[in-house]
């Protein structure tokens, strides 16, 4: 093997070099030429470690790792014999494919035991017996060997006594990128330690069972769980027999910690996810939700950020997740994330768009039903499916919903920007519901709405929307190439889009105004006035009745009947007493219709 560096390098630990290899004035890239060392063959296993000579006290160093691979099946027959052949330090690589091999014991210490990876980073190596076997040892014992690894293994299909995939018995082991399905056993149907140690990192343990421990089994050892799925486990009783105790994990004695993990629909006779009986339990940063009949039995300490619920699918910001983000790193298709009443900073342009579910996202509201959450940036979602969502309550800058059908309500879309500043829905199916869309600024697409059939190989292949009491007002756009002049207010290009109570109004770009293209646009009791563009809609629309479409918007407060400086309940009622009459006439058609309730209750509020 050969190694290159292109900084000066030495061996030894930092800043006391052993003497094994040096290389000075090293330029760096394109100059070079690099550092190269040819590694001797006769080079004892082991870690090698080297350090720039130039940046050793600030932590300027590495390792070299020299390891004996052994390589199954193409030097080896069995994994077994590997493994009986490997020694301190050695690597068991295993091909990937299926190995009906079980009974596998590890009795030396410090070996590696890696599988292959599928094309997806999934483990593409099946341990377990053969289909159908009632009754098997455990896949693999760890026999007291120490600093054992298992990494990138999937272990299927074993009928155990204890550790159905893995026993640990009085060793130390670290687990790795490992999956652990339909294993059984009497303790710990994925995994069992005793009297040992284990590390468990991104592993997957679903439709695992046992009397004690459906998923794993941790007696008097000590277990550090991290970044870990356990879903579907069952601890059972049998005949009567069983005490059935912790789906998900049971742990008695010892230490166990917990962070960056979930537990999910696990089943029990005690302890849904978890049950614990002496030792000390500390859980961080995971979500243990939707296990039966309980979430967790026993004593533990929060390190926090954990959400312990009843049903998984019910998230809260920020008492069971910090910020919206976490949230929706877990969030599954239908769930919902409430948020509480606050404000919230995206972390990046797109950190709070969903993609591949559909999600309801739910925010606080105040006294007076307003929105009670300011989220600073954009939010939305592109489903890819047709799994029914709402979005409620929330003080957005942008809102983008994608291939997904839902219901927006009580949303406030305020100061956004982009290609498409406001609300852009494409290939949707919904409603928009006492929405406003205000100040926002298009850059190229419109500010304001963009509703368009325009993405690939969509599950929604035509948009039908109907905005429902919305305002859509003081809304600019721009654009970047020659002759064109940007446009604002509300762009419908596609699909079928019906307009009932809404109001369009003082939008101002090259046009402003509504605009239908190829899609078919209807409006009713609606009021477009006082945008940019005369004759305020182009484009051919139904009218339903009821509408108001001028160049200038009527005088402000039109609808304060009673003259006490506020458009409110009162005035409302003044209105109605006239229907059909001229008394409560606001767009000066003579008539007190549709036409003026559309208007009146767009200045609804203080004068």
């Amino acid at each position: 093997d050969t190694v290159f560096w292109w900084v000066d390098v030495t061996s030894g630990e930092p800043c006391a070099p052993d003497g094994l290899f040096e290389f000075t004035g090293v330029a760096g890239p394109p100059t070079g030429p690099a550092a190269v060392w040819e590694v001797p063959l006769n080079i004892p296993l082991g870690d090698i470690p080297y350090f720039n000579p130039n940046g050793c006290e600030e932590g300027m160093a590495g390792i070299i790792r020299v390891v004996d691979i052994l390589k199954v099946p193409a030097e080896f027959a069995t994994i077994q014999e590997a493994i009986d052949t490997a020694n301190p330090g050695g690597l068991v690589s295993i091909a990937p494919g299926t190995y009906p091999e079980i009974g596998l014991v590890v009795s030396v210490d410090d070996i590696s035991i890696e599988g292959g990876l599928d094309v997806k980073g999934q483990p593409a190596v099946v341990l377990g017996p053969e289909p159908g076997t009632i009754s098997s040892p455990s896949t693999l014992t760890i026999d007291g060997a120490e600093d054992v690894e298992l990494v990138g293994i999937h272990f299927t299909g074993a009928r155990g006594v204890t550790g159905g995939g893995v026993a640990i018995e009085s060793g130390s082991a670290g687990i790795t990128d490992c999956l652990f399905t339909d294993n059984e056993s009497l303790l710990g149907g994925g995994l069992s330690c005793i009297s040992g140690s284990v590390r468990v990192t991104d592993c997957t343990f679903r439709d695992n069972t046992s009397e004690v421990g459906g998923a794993a089994f941790l007696q008097d050892s000590g277990a550090i769980i991290t970044g870990c799925l356990f879903e579907q486990n069952a601890a059972f009783t049998s005949g009567g027999k069983g005490q059935g105790l912790g789906g998900g994990i049971a742990a008695g004695l010892g230490t166990l910690t917990i962070t960056e993990s979930v537990l999910r629909d696990n089943d029990a006779v005690s302890g849904g996810g978890i049950h614990l009986s002496g030792g000390s339990a500390s859980i961080g940063d995971t979500r243990i939700c939707g296990n039966g009949p309980d979430q967790i039995f026993g004593t533990w300490t929060n390190q926090g950020n954990t959400a312990v619920r009843e049903t998984c699918s019910d998230l809260f910001v920020p008492e069971d997740f910090p910020t919206i983000e976490s949230a929706f790193e877990v969030a599954q298709n239908g769930d919902t994330v409430y948020i509480a009443a606050g404000s919230y900073i995206a972390q990046s342009d797109d950190s709070l768009i969903l993609e591949g579910l559909a999600v309801s996202v739910i925010g606080e509201t105040n006294s007076d039903g307003t929105p009670a959450v300011q989220i600073y940036g954009t939010i939305g979602c592109w489903a890819q499916n047709t799994t029914p969502f709402v979005f409620e309550n929330l003080n957005v800058r942008n809102m983008y919903l994608y291939d997904a059908a839902a219901m927006v309500t009580n949303c406030n879309i305020e100061f956004g920007s982009g290609q498409a500043g406001g609300l852009a829905l494409l290939n949707f199916i919904g409603a928009i519901r006492d929405c406003r869309v205000a100040n926002c600024s298009g850059q190229f697409l419109p500010g304001g709405v963009y509703v368009a059939d325009q993405l690939d190989d969509a599950v929604i292949p035509e948009s039908q929307v109907d905005f429902i009491d919305c305002v859509v007002e003081g809304n600019t756009g721009s654009c970047p190439l020659p002759g064109c002049s940007g446009s604002a207010g509300v762009g419908i290009y596609s699909g079928v889009a019906n307009f009932t109570r809404t109001v369009i109004r003082n939008n101002n770009s090259g046009f402003g105004g509504l605009r239908s293209s190829n899609a078919q646009l209807s409006l009713t009791d609606t009021t477009v006035c006082g945008n940019s563009t005369p004759g305020q809609i182009i484009g051919a629309w139904t009218d339903n009745g009821g509408n108001t479409v001028i160049d200038k918007c009527p005088e402000e407060c039109p609808g304060d009947f009673n003259d006490d400086g506020s458009v409110d309940g009162g005035d409302l009622g003044f209105l109605l007493a006239a229907w059909g009459g001229p008394d409560a006439d606001i767009n000066g058609d003579g008539n007190t219709d549709g036409g003026d309730l559309g208007l009146f209750l767009s200045v609804w509020g203080d004068c």
